[in-house]
């Protein structure tokens, strides 16, 4: 028997660029934007929300199932350690320095199994440009919204270590009137 073993890194030639989104995170800095609300406006990509402030959302590649959509971070395929669909909502924008939408194919070294595609998402390690290594930010909204957040990323042991620490919280009150006349001409 003869085995051959192939081996090397991701080609992005062989699939092309159109299969591949990269989304500008720091560009969506100072805006109090979900990673749902920027995932659905990429191509390709479909987010189903239960609605209201902190529901749960998860996303479709090309009309896939999200089952059928791996969500990757750090090289690690969280969709498949804990649950088969994972909230997307739940994950806060700000924590990642590099988004990724695959649609189709999925490349080889994220498992490459995805029918619908692929979710890559890298954290933000180490101080950003300006040397900042803390981030608060704190938002008050209509009907008694409101986000606080805070994060560190930092490098440490002379180099060795980059890590990112973060938290935040998001709630409304949702104190609206809404009017329904059961349907009734009255």
């Amino acid at each position: 028997h003869e085995v051959i073993i192939i081996t090397g890194k991701y080609d992005e030639s062989v699939l092309g660029e159109g299969f591949r989104t990269q989304i500008d995170v720091d560009g969506q800095s100072g805006e109090t934007t979900s990673l749902a609300e920027v995932l659905a406006e990429s191509v390709g990509v479909s987010v189903r929300s239960l609605g209201g402030l902190g529901g749960f959302a998860s996303i479709s590649i090309r009309g896939a199932s999200p089952s059928h959509t791996a969500i990757i971070i750090d090289g690690v395929p969280v969709s498949r350690i804990a649950s088969v669909v994972d909230d997307v909502e739940a994950l806060d924008l700000a924590s990642f320095s590099t988004v990724e939408v695959y649609r189709g194919a999925v490349p080889v070294e994220y498992g490459g199994a995805a029918l619908g595609g692929a979710l890559s998402l890298r954290t933000r390690l180490g101080p950003d440009q300006d040397g900042h290594i803390a981030h608060v930010s704190a938002a008050l909204g209509s009907f008694g919204s409101r986000h606080l957040r805070g994060r560190v990323s930092d490098v440490a042991l002379g180099g060795r270590l980059r890590f990112h620490a973060g938290a935040s919280y998001r709630g409304a009150t949702g104190d609206y009137d809404y009017y329904n006349d059961n349907g009734t001409p009255l």
